[in-house]
């Protein structure tokens, strides 16, 4: 249940498709051995992303008019059709895709929980991501 109500709660509008998630979701140490190996060097800002995205749940998926997200990352499949479904709910092949489609780790604008201009108005994720940042101590 735990990435099931996390992916809930970060996606309320998606709530019909929380049976599809198992209880899985992945320790962030888990996530950050993961991005590491493909290759991200902003470690944290990559398991933000996931952790905003998709909870951590390797196999979430959110459908609706305009997307067909799958994994860690949310991979949108109608965006990027040369990815399946199958290859998408594995983490490795998800963070190697979103290694691509980032650009390296160095633009994050095509995930939702990234966009930052209040001005564009683009979608309830705004800045989600810097929820899931690791908060240091004050000295």
């Amino acid at each position: 249940q735990g990435g099931a109500q996390l992916y809930e709660t970060l996606h309320p509008s998606e709530r019909q498709h929380a049976q599809d998630l198992p209880g899985h979701q992945m320790t962030r140490q888990a996530l950050a051995d993961l991005v590491k190996r493909a290759g991200f060097t902003d470690i944290n800002t990559a398991v933000a992303i996931i952790l905003a995205e998709s909870g951590g749940v390797p196999n979430a998926r959110a459908r609706n008019s305009q997307e067909d997200s799958v994994g860690l990352f949310q991979i949108n499949l109608r965006v990027h059709p040369q990815y399946s479904a199958e290859q998408m709910a594995d983490p490795e092949q998800n963070a190697l895709a979103a290694q691509i489609l980032s650009k390296w780790g160095t633009d994050w604008r095509p995930w939702s929980t990234w966009w930052k201009d209040p001005d564009k108005h683009l979608g309830p994720g705004q800045g989600r991501y810097t929820l899931f940042l690791p908060r240091t101590k004050s000295v």
